[in-house]
């Protein structure tokens, strides 16, 4: 292990033997596929659905100039480094798919099938939190914001701007 993995500023949500940094050093990785795959990396340990909405942002970002930019690197390599650090980071199957999806993603299709798992992780979230109570209406909470305020997409799924899905159960946008 290298000097700069034994140490880790701030928490402990990247302590592994296989660091983030290291995987996307391997992968040659560019800036916004890092970003979104850190937060894929470490949802679990820190801000849960908050992460995976910031992962789905540079996503998204990265899959705007996807036509301008050449592969990261070559599958068979991708694979292999994305199995050992699924494996040392025991991440779950759904998040493995999709920092390899986003560690090979070359034309929209790529981004969509990586953003399809991205949306499987946050109806996982969503699954799980509790449902809030309606407030009622009164003279001093009239101005807060209550349950129903933000758009969905109608199945209780997060925000609907943040989005950019595939074809399928998420419609076309």
């Amino acid at each position: 292990m290298s000097e700069a993995n034994k140490t880790q500023v701030g928490g402990d949500h990247y302590k592994s033997y296989y660091a983030h940094w290291d995987l996307v050093q391997r992968l040659s990785l560019d800036y916004l596929i890092g970003c979104a795959t850190k937060y894929v990396t470490r949802w679990r340990k820190k801000n849960g659905l908050e992460d995976l909405k910031k992962a789905l942002h540079y996503l998204n970002k990265r899959s705007e100039s996807a036509p301008l930019l050449a592969p990261n690197c070559l599958i068979p390599v991708a694979v292999k480094e994305v199995d050992a650090f699924v494996k040392a980071n025991r991440l779950d199957a759904v998040e493995r798919r999709f920092i390899l999806l986003a560690s090979v993603a070359q034309t929209s299709e790529d981004f969509d099938y990586a953003r399809q798992a991205l949306f499987t992780l946050m109806d996982e979230v969503e699954r799980d939190l509790p449902v809030p109570k309606p407030v009622p209406l009164t003279e001093e909470n009239h101005y807060t914001e209550r349950v129903g305020d933000t758009p969905s997409c109608g199945d209780g799924s997060f925000d609907a701007r943040m989005r950019k899905p595939p074809m399928g159960r998420w419609g076309d946008m």
